[in-house]
């Protein structure tokens, strides 16, 4: 079954490219003003994986926003692009909270060999 990815940042919410790319392997894809914007229900329900997809370079208070995310919805992947692959300031919520960081320009066969990883 594939995932729901949610957009979430104009820069990958206006990204034809990868919006085309993602809905011709079959993913659905949900554009996401904001991080309050991921459905309240309860992720990975029904064997369907739940992927949030979103730019860390231009969110501010990334730290508390990844705890607080990962605190609702546990059964969230988090995926960030950014970049750069070097965030120190930010190792602690990364390391506990991210999937993966991916570093622009996204590497196609980088992201479905981690979305096919979390459908496994």
């Amino acid at each position: 079954m594939q995932s729901k990815i949610n957009l979430l940042g104009e820069s990958l919410c206006l990204d034809e490219a990868l919006r085309r790319c993602l809905t011709e392997r079959g993913y659905t894809i949900r554009v996401l003003r904001s991080w309050s914007d991921l459905p309240a229900e309860e992720p990975g329900v029904g064997n369907e994986p739940v992927v949030l997809l979103f730019d860390i370079d231009v969110e501010e208070n990334i730290g508390n926003k990844l705890n607080e995310m990962k605190r609702k919805h546990p059964g969230c992947f988090l995926l960030a692009v950014s970049t750069g692959n070097y965030h120190p300031e930010l190792a602690e919520a990364i390391g506990k909270h991210l999937f993966a960081l991916l570093v622009r320009p996204i590497d196609w066969d980088e992201l479905f060999y981690l979305l096919n990883g979390i459908e496994r």
